[in-house]
């Protein structure tokens, strides 16, 4: 048998180990020097780095015109919001001016049609007056007119007070009630009373009465006010009386005729 040719005794050991080595494979001879082994590797190592960076460089290369795309689109979209924002803006604007227009237009339409039938009541009135005082505007005692829009009623002094006199007398009582029955009819205008006289000095006689002819045209006017209010019952709110003397003349105060036009009364509607 094979196993009876094997080595026996102290020797069988050196005998196994000498035939173990030798069994080792070439494959595994380690021959090469270290210095060798150690390049190899990094060499290795480098070339996968260099691939791996040039890779990167290539896919960059590659993608760059996409991200700058991409990035252009973002800021375009960006700037496409802002934009929109503002006309959002915009429109919110416009839409708030064009209803406040609409509600000023509205505002002036109905204040066009306020006044036009305000004017139509007071040229109502006005035709109501010249009927009343037909026979004193035949005379030329009154006047009733319309003066930029302001009925006005002229009244000459003489059918109202009796020479150097403030106090009014009956036919004046009697005409300024006739007058105030038409004023009533519009109560949301004020009536202003003004007098007014000639450029003749007041007379002795009257001189201590009144001292210029600033004091008998306010006079007279406080007079036809206190007449309108206490027994004409027109509301004391409504009522404004001013003396003007002879600087507002509506005739030249050279002739008699004129200087009877200049002694009046202005009875006159004015607005609120």
């Amino acid at each position: 048998m094979e196993e009876r040719d094997k080595p026996q005794g102290p020797d069988a050991t050196s005998a196994d180990s000498d035939w173990s080595i030798e069994a080792i494979p070439e494959r595994f001879d380690d021959s090469s020097p270290p210095g060798s082994r150690r390049r190899g590797g990094w060499l290795g190592w480098a070339l996968w780095v260099l691939t791996l960076i040039g890779i990167a460089v290539w896919a960059y290369v590659q993608g760059y015109p996409f991200w700058r795309d991409a990035s252009a689109l973002r800021e375009e979209h960006a700037n496409n919001l802002e934009t929109l924002e503002k006309l959002r803006g915009a429109a919110l604007t416009s839409a708030e001016t064009i209803a406040e227009l609409r509600e000023r237009n509205a505002e002036l339409e109905k204040d066009v049609e306020t006044k036009a039938a305000a004017l139509a009541k007071v040229k109502e009135i006005q035709e109501e007056l010249a009927a009343k005082l037909a026979e004193e505007i035949k005379r030329g005692e009154v006047l009733v007119s319309q003066r930029r829009g302001v009925l006005v009623v002229d009244l000459v002094n003489k059918i109202l007070f009796d020479s150097g006199k403030a106090e009014l007398n009956e036919r004046g009582k009697r005409v300024l009630t006739r007058v105030s029955e038409s004023l009533l009819k519009i109560p949301d205008k004020l009536i202003q009373v003004a007098g007014h006289t000639d450029a003749l000095p007041i007379s002795d006689k009257l001189v201590d009465q009144f001292a210029t002819n600033w004091e008998l045209s306010a006079a007279r006017a406080t007079h036809v006010v206190r007449f309108l209010q206490e027994e004409c019952k027109v509301p004391g709110k409504r009522l404004m009386a001013s003396g003007h003397s002879h600087y507002r003349p509506v005739a030249s105060n050279r002739t008699s005729v004129g200087r009877r036009k200049n002694r009046r009364i202005e009875v006159s509607l004015l607005p609120r």
